[in-house]
């Protein structure tokens, strides 16, 4: 018979403690990517344009975030106002590629939804 060590046995109960806390049902663990993603938004809300344009890959591929056209097209949109030089010129080459892709009212809801966001938030 095998004799655990005591801190061993001591980490284990409060271990066991702890998990009845917590439903397994509720727990849900994030992925890297749904935690980049939640990392950017906070930079994109600030007008931040390598934020915004990481996080609008990610809609656009549904890389850690769900899949949206909508929003990514929004963001590339937000992304190319706050840009300069080569970004400015990736950025709206990405937008171009999506946008050929999008319904033209898909379209119009993203351009309606970057102009609300810029409306609201100081340059």
């Amino acid at each position: 018979m095998r004799v655990h060590h005591p801190r061993v046995i001591a980490v284990a109960a409060v271990l066991v403690g702890i998990s009845a806390l917590y439903p397994v049902t509720n727990l849900h663990a994030q992925t890297s990517g749904e935690v980049r993603a939640q990392e950017l938004r906070v930079r994109a809300e600030q007008g931040d344009a390598v934020a915004e344009y990481t996080l609008a890959l990610m809609y656009a591929d549904g890389d850690g975030v769900e899949k949206n056209d909508v929003e990514a097209l929004t963001l590339f949109i937000r992304a190319i106002s706050h840009a300069f030089g080569e970004d400015y010129d990736v950025y709206a080459e990405q937008r171009d590629t999506l946008t050929a892709r999008m319904t033209g009212e898909d379209v119009a809801e993203a351009r309606r939804r970057a102009s609300e966001w810029e409306s609201t938030h100081e340059p």
